[in-house]
């Protein structure tokens, strides 16, 4: 306990206030509070026209499907709402999130739930002395920081870090904010919770898995070195296979293929088998150099441009102080008479994991014509990642990631190399997925 009342002091610190003046109004909360209630009136119309938008048509035609089917027009649901107080749901008794929680708007108006807060916790299985109790006090939100980030499938943080992450970065209208972050997330959701185990697009199967399992199992290939090529791949990946050959017989044979990007979110909705997780390099990479520093494995960086891997090395062992990285080089030289020289140095060093930026095709096919040669245990096809890692490239902010634009963020910075990538290639790609699903051919 006495932790949770150090990170409620934690917290109300950075609103300004201190444990002797936690009961009294600063000059910044003046404002605070004005916008607060700016806030309230919004939130208050708002509901008001989901309510008619949404609550009342969603009332009628379940109404109307139980006089005929005699199925119940509502399904209960038990959480935590604000102090821990228990708090009776009735959802409607859909499967699709929207019209299921379009019931709930009227409980913004009688002030038991917020339009936007803290995510829901269910009263049946959570236990009010098990996390962080301190969340638990505060009101809950029918749109949150969590659902947002659960809905777009990047791997983020517990549900609890994303609430006190919510909690710590509100303010003004932040929650404005949120709630218009939520409607590109309503597209992504989906609320089956059986998963398949892969993921099958064009005959290229992805690994459908969270990114815990992702790691367990390097560490596990790791320690019983059996030498694994990791491949990530995205739309345009998935585009690139339709012209060459090579690559997609490359990652259709190859074991470890990884889902990236929202894209392979989308099309996994539209195949009916839903994405647990994005799988990124570059969301991945803390976790691996955290794995690397605990068990001493080391890791070599092949690729991108001159001083671009070097870079990188310096900024990840200034945030990782046990990390040994074994070596570096930059990713032009010539395969046919270089090679050698530089599989020579990579064994040398001792590399445990190697990371190769070439971009893909190539870092896979270079992965695939000289991996027997390589020593390391897991052979990693990172795409841009050294750019990202050595500030060469700013990568979008959190907000962006969290509904699945990191995209246009990238079109915005590179819009000369970006442009055909993005806005061809996406709805390209999401075309032949349709047509696969149909035929089921590449």
């Amino acid at each position: 306990m006495n932790k949770d009342i150090r990170q409620l002091e934690t917290f109300e610190k950075r609103l300004g206030r201190s444990p002797k003046n936690r009961f009294h109004l600063l000059p910044q909360d003046i404002g605070l509070f004005l916008v607060r209630c700016l806030y309230a009136i919004i939130e208050i119309l708002l509901s008001i026209l989901f309510i008619l938008v949404f609550t009342l048509p969603s009332l009628f035609i379940l109404s109307i499907r139980k006089l005929f089917t005699g199925k119940d027009v509502f399904v209960q649901k038990m959480i935590y709402g604000a102090d821990a107080r228990p708090l009776k749901l009735q959802l409607f008794n859909v499967n699709a999130w929207l019209p299921r929680h379009s019931s709930l708007f009227i409980h913004v108006l009688s002030r038991k739930l917020s339009l936007v807060g803290v995510s829901f916790r269910d009263y049946e299985t959570v236990n009010i002395m098990e996390g962080d109790p301190w969340l638990l006090r505060f009101k809950p939100g029918i749109i949150n920081l969590h659902f947002i980030q659960s809905s777009s499938r990047i791997a983020a943080g517990t549900q609890n870090q994303t609430d006190w992450d919510y909690l710590h970065h509100r303010k003004g209208l932040s929650d404005l904010m949120l709630l218009l972050l939520s409607i590109p997330a309503l597209l992504y959701h989906h609320t089956e919770e059986n998963h398949d185990r892969e993921i099958d697009i064009f005959g290229i199967k992805m690994l459908n898995i969270m990114m815990s399992e992702a790691i367990e199992l390097i560490d596990q290939r790791l320690t019983d070195k059996h030498k694994t090529p990791v491949f990530f791949v995205n739309p345009d990946c998935l585009n690139k296979v339709f012209i060459d050959k090579d690559y997609y017989r490359i990652l259709q044979m190859n074991e470890v293929v990884f889902p990236d990007g929202i894209g392979i979110n989308l099309a996994g909705k539209m195949l009916g088998t839903p994405l647990r997780q994005n799988l990124n390099g570059t969301d991945m990479l803390p976790h691996i150099c955290e794995l690397a520093q605990s068990k001493g494995y080391k890791i070599y960086l092949l690729g991108a441009g001159p001083s671009v891997a070097e870079t990188m090395k310096a900024k990840l062992q200034q945030k990782y102080a046990k990390l040994e990285i074994s070596g570096t080089r930059h990713g032009f030289f010539n395969w046919e008479k270089e090679a050698d020289q530089v599989i020579s140095e990579i064994n040398q060093a001792g590399t445990d994991i190697l990371l190769v930026a070439f971009g893909a095709p190539n870092q896979e096919k270079f992965i695939t014509r000289y991996g027997n040669s390589i020593n390391a245990n897991i052979q990693m096809g990172v795409g841009g990642l050294f750019d990202f890692y050595s500030d060469r490239i700013t990568r979008a902010p959190l907000w962006m990631r969290q509904i699945g634009l990191e995209w246009v963020f990238r079109l915005m910075k590179e819009p000369k190399r970006m442009w055909k990538r993005y806005i061809i290639g996406n709805p390209l790609f999401l075309f032949r997925v349709f047509r696969w699903k149909m035929n089921r051919t590449v």
